[in-house]
């Protein structure tokens, strides 16, 4: 009786059939995704910007005499203007430059002394690897009523992307966004306006550039 007694307390102890019993819990599946997230920039992200400070492609009154760079450029083409700088500026990722000449095809007044150049002079800025300017400059609107109509009608033949003072310009590389705040520094300033641009920008893009014609 005794040992049947020790019989039944060994047996309440024992473990359960590890055979049938025994359930080794599953490891969670792991999945590693190969697939970069594109909408992510890298830290290791690079892009080159160049800045040309003011650009005048053309001759006081859109002369074309002997020794201007109007008929420099009818003798040479479009790409000498800025034949020493195109190894560099069509191997960055976005050339600024701010344009100073008035492309039109029509008469200068006589008692302007504007750079004023024909309209396929345009073209200069498409062979140099110029990607945007600013037409802030206000000589752009002293020329002629259309002066600067006349010019935008010019670049826009050229596939140049340009802005007037007070707009942003949207760029993106590489998955990073960059704008350009095209402002005159010589007019009747309005700080408020300005600063509110640029808040606009800051909100939109990763990168902001302000970029001013006039002014120190």
């Amino acid at each position: 009786s005794t040992l049947e007694s020790d019989s039944d307390s060994v047996q309440d102890t024992m473990p359960p059939d590890t055979d049938a019993a025994t359930q080794y819990p599953e490891e969670p599946e792991t999945q590693e995704s190969t697939v970069p997230d594109t909408d992510v920039p890298s830290p290791d992200t690079s892009f080159v910007l160049t800045f040309l400070g003011e650009c005048s492609p053309g001759s006081p009154l859109g002369t074309s005499s002997f020794g201007s760079l109007n008929a420099l450029t009818n003798e040479q083409g479009t790409g000498y203007y800025f034949s020493q700088l195109y190894s560099m500026l069509s191997t960055d990722d976005l050339t600024v430059a701010a344009n100073s000449c008035i492309f039109t095809d029509n008469n200068a007044p006589s008692n302007l002394i504007e750079c004023v150049a024909p309209a396929s002079s345009a073209n200069i800025y498409k062979a140099g690897s110029v990607d945007f300017l600013s037409l802030a400059a206000p000589i752009l609107n002293e020329y002629s009523d259309s002066s600067l109509a006349d010019t935008k009608s010019a670049l826009d033949s050229a596939a140049i992307s340009y802005a007037d003072d007070g707009q942003i310009t949207y760029f993106e590389n590489a998955g990073i966004q960059i704008a350009i705040v095209s402002l005159q520094l010589t007019r009747n300033l309005n700080t408020a306006n300005d600063v509110s641009l640029i808040q606009t920008a800051k909100a939109a893009a990763e990168y902001v550039i302000v970029y001013f014609w006039g002014g120190d």
